[in-house]
């Protein structure tokens, strides 16, 4: 059973969504998740802001769904504050 299969229903019965799962292996060119630490969260975050312009809600959606994998795959208990998000504020004018 591949760890893709494995994590599915636990990340189901969290209210995640598989997708994020696969969006974020595909990005970083099919890596496994285990092998991937803070830097490729940061930068798959922040493709989502910048590039898919994303809701900060669904940003936040995001790395729950990524700290909780990198958690259920790798062990690595990631906190949220050890992540940062977002892109960086745009001026109004």
């Amino acid at each position: 059973m591949s760890n893709k299969s494995a994590n599915q229903p636990a990340i189901r019965l969290r209210g995640y969504a598989p997708r994020t799962e696969e969006r974020f292996v595909r990005f970083h060119h099919l890596r496994h998740p285990a092998t991937m630490g803070v830097p490729e969260i940061e930068a798959f975050l922040l493709h989502l802001a910048t590039l898919d312009q994303i809701s900060a809600s669904t940003q936040n959606q995001a790395l729950s769904a990524l700290l909780f994998l990198s958690d259920c795959v790798a062990g690595l208990g990631r906190r949220r504050d050890e992540v940062r998000c977002g892109a960086p504020a745009l001026p109004l004018c």
